[in-house]
This record gives C-alpha cells, structure tokens and sequence, in this order.
C-alpha cells in the first residue's frame, strides 16, 4: 500500500478537445478513475483493454504502461 501511496503513475484522459496527462499518486489516480468513471460516465482503458473501474486494483495501476480514461463511445 505504501507504494501506491508515493508511487507516481500517469493517466491519461481523452476527450473531444485533444487530451490531457495528469501524473499523480496510484491512490489519487484511482480515486479520479472512480470519480470520472462512476459521476461522469468515463470509460477506463489499462494498457488499450477497457477495464472496469471496480476491478482495478493499485497494483493493476502500478504495473500500467497506459491508463486511459476516455468518453464513452455511442455507436448508432
């Protein structure tokens, strides 16, 4: 746990406008995972898979090469 506390990752988040890279702490990126996916209908991607914000784990953020968070796609 002390890792994830002072372990920086990076996260990406994309939208319409271009995207963004906010490099933070696992814990505070997983919490801006949750937040985004769960109040703002985010989607979250870990290494290009589309992962379920409830099964991501700090190690599973730790261990990353990406983590995305993108709009959600409409297909029509």
């Amino acid at each position: 746990m002390i890792e994830g506390l002072t372990t920086n990752v990076t996260l990406k988040i994309v939208s319409s406008r271009g995207h963004d890279e906010v490099i933070d702490s696992a814990v505070n990126v997983m919490a801006r995972l949750k937040t985004e996916c769960e109040d703002n209908d985010k989607w979250a991607y870990l290494n290009g898979q589309q992962t379920s914000v409830d099964s991501i784990s700090l190690d599973d953020l730790l261990a990353a090469e990406d983590i995305t968070l993108t709009n959600a796609l409409v297909g029509g």
